[in-house]
């Protein structure tokens, strides 16, 4: 009934040289949010969840880019959002907190607290 499992450090710094995403970084991505990350959200993370690549995955480009850093997790709705809406933008803030930009210019901060609305307004640069 018992299972050993090794202990899993949020801080380093996990990476892949493909587009899927394996189970270890999956896992490491839902520890650091139970909860999907586009503003307002209220879905917990789940395996069938996606796991969204925050700077496009480029097939040409450099190696790593599929990495804890560059993941946050979208329910298939908000993903799709969020790639092929005109003016949705995301930018990671730190470790844990990503900063959402809607079209009309209104800023959000989600981390694993919540949504706050961000201090700056339409069409001000971030702080």
């Amino acid at each position: 009934p018992y299972v050993v499992k090794p202990v899993i450090d949020l801080n380093d710094a996990v990476s892949v040289d493909a587009y899927e995403i394996p189970d270890r970084i999956r896992e490491r991505v839902k520890l650091t949010h139970p909860v999907e990350v586009f503003p307002y959200g209220t879905r917990e993370t789940h395996p069938a969840m996606d796991l969204d690549h925050l700077q496009p995955y480029d097939p040409l480009g450099p190696p790593g880019q599929t990495n804890t850093q560059n993941l946050a997790p979208l329910r298939r709705f908000t993903h799709r959002v969020k790639t092929h809406a005109h003016g949705w933008t995301v930018q990671r803030l730190d470790r844990k907190t990503l900063e959402w930009t809607t079209p009309h210019g209104f800023a959000f901060h989600v981390d694993p607290t919540g949504t706050r609305r961000a201090d700056h307004k339409p069409n001000d640069s971030p702080p």
